[in-house]
């Protein structure tokens, strides 16, 4: 025989950490449940208060990025304009020299 039995005793039959039906829970009081969505709301203006200031902190270095790359693009749209301009005088000296060399060498030759 097993040394457990005697050590039973039938007031544990209603013990409630013994038995295998659900345990009750306990109820709040209607002053304890509002206490607790009290401090639920207050968690929440607070977190939703920071929340703004993240975003508001966030929107502006966005806006900041924002304007330093258009400062930038801006000064490299005007430099490819004035690379582009550049190329663009020289082909036109070029064809222009193209052209007055060719009207040489037509007027140099004996027809």
């Amino acid at each position: 025989m097993c040394g457990y039995q005697s050590s039973y005793t039938s007031s544990w039959n209603n013990h409630p950490n013994l038995t295998t039906q659900p345990q009750p829970q306990p109820s709040m009081s209607t002053s304890s449940l509002e206490q607790a969505i009290l401090k639920i709301s207050k968690v929440m203006e607070d977190f939703v208060g920071k929340q703004q200031k993240i975003n508001s902190h966030l929107n502006e270095k966005i806006d900041n990025l924002e304007s330093s790359i258009n400062v930038r693009m801006e000064g490299v749209y005007n430099d490819l304009s004035l690379r582009i301009e550049k190329v663009q005088n020289s082909v036109e000296k070029l064809t222009n020299l193209d052209i007055a060399r060719g009207k040489e060498a037509s007027s140099s030759t004996p027809p």
